[in-house]
């Protein structure tokens, strides 16, 4: 092998190494974040699916994670589920404490509610509650299987978007089957 030969392919070498050091890391964010979509898309949860809404542009890095965030204007809504084995009572407290900086208005939930019968509750943000908490939440919820629909925004942009939501909210299906847990003893 001569030396210019030899010259070669420390330069393929090189340039290989360069390539895949500094080049390919960079190409998921040479794409776009978001994607505008241009008609109501399924996507899955772990244990449900929801229906996005179009129009609306959904963060590719979340969808992948299974937790979808889709935003319109300043209204930003994330779907994510869990898993909750006690009451719904303590559920719904549960989520008010983690979500919300000020106490919300949480909904009345009767007594030896456990997720038997599909439940559907609404946690609203109190009237003075600080712009960085959530204006609504959702909690769906089947047997232990729950999915939490966070949406934060203006008021006036939630208002405004209200039809979207409620139908992104009804289009939440829980899959049952996917989920078996039992409280440990």
């Amino acid at each position: 092998m001569t030396r210019f030969q030899r010259a070669s392919w420390l330069i393929t070498v090189l340039v290989t190494v360069v390539a895949y050091s500094l080049v390919i890391p960079r190409l998921p964010a040479l794409g776009p974040a978001t994607r505008l979509l241009t008609r109501d898309t399924d996507t899955s949860v772990n244990t449900a699916s929801v229906t996005l809404p179009a129009g609306w542009d959904v963060d590719i890095a979340s969808t992948a994670e299974g937790q979808p965030v889709v935003t319109r204007g300043g209204v930003r809504v994330s779907v994510s589920d869990a898993v909750w084995l006690g009451g719904s009572d303590r559920l719904v407290e549960h989520v008010a404490d983690l979500v919300f900086s000020e106490a919300p208005q949480l909904p009345t939930i009767p007594d030896g509610a456990d997720g038997a019968d599909d439940e559907e509750w609404q946690l609203l943000a109190a009237g003075g509650a600080p712009g960085r908490d959530p204006r609504e939440v959702y909690v769906v919820r089947r047997s232990a299987a729950v999915v939490l629909v966070v949406v934060r925004g203006p008021a006036a942009e939630v208002a405004a978007a209200k039809d979207a939501i409620t139908t992104l909210v009804a289009s939440v299906s829980i899959d049952g089957s996917v989920l078996d847990v039992e409280a440990a003893s």
